[in-house]
């Protein structure tokens, strides 16, 4: 019987995790591309530095990949107390990521676009500080992650402010 504190994932678990993480990132994205919400994000006025969504798409699929990397060496870490921390936070952090397009994009909010990409971006951080403490390979493996959603809390900010809600009263 293997005792599952010593157990540290090897190399076929690292390429499951990231091959599992890709799957996860391309689901979502054809999910936002075969919906309306592709249609209404190409329609609303951007930042010049807003890449396309094609350009987003990719950049997700490396974050994907960075995150499930990050969980691989967390889990081969000692089992110390702040483990188990880190492999929550991590989990909690790709569900997050995970949700964004179900209440931002399809339901086409740009308020929850930038409240949602705003506090992913401050979760990012935070799980990013609690992954360091564990390991410091799995924390910079996230560092992308927190600051591509840093970067794109800026656009978000910015397309809200460049697509002014309709007024009712003309």
């Amino acid at each position: 019987m293997v005792n599952r504190y010593a157990y540290k994932p090897g190399r076929t678990a690292l390429a499951i995790y990231v091959l599992v993480a890709a799957a996860l990132a391309a689901a979502i994205n054809a999910v936002i591309v075969f919906s309306d919400a592709a249609e209404w994000t190409e329609s609303l006025r951007k930042p010049a530095f807003a890449l396309s969504g094609l350009q987003m798409g990719l950049v997700w699929e490396v974050l994907f990949a960075c995150m499930a990397a990050a969980y691989w060496v967390v889990r081969r870490t000692p089992p110390l107390p702040e483990r188990r921390a880190a492999s929550i936070a991590l989990l909690a952090m790709i569900l997050v990521v995970m949700a964004f397009p179900f209440y931002a994009l399809l339901p086409q909010s740009l308020l929850n676009s930038f409240v949602g990409t705003f506090a992913s971006a401050f979760i990012a951080w935070i799980v990013c500080g609690v992954v360091f403490v564990t390991s410091k390979r799995a924390g910079l493996l996230l560092l992308p992650l927190a600051l591509w959603l840093s970067f794109a809390s800026v656009v978000a900010f910015n397309v809200h402010r460049l697509n002014p809600p309709v007024s009712l009263l003309g």
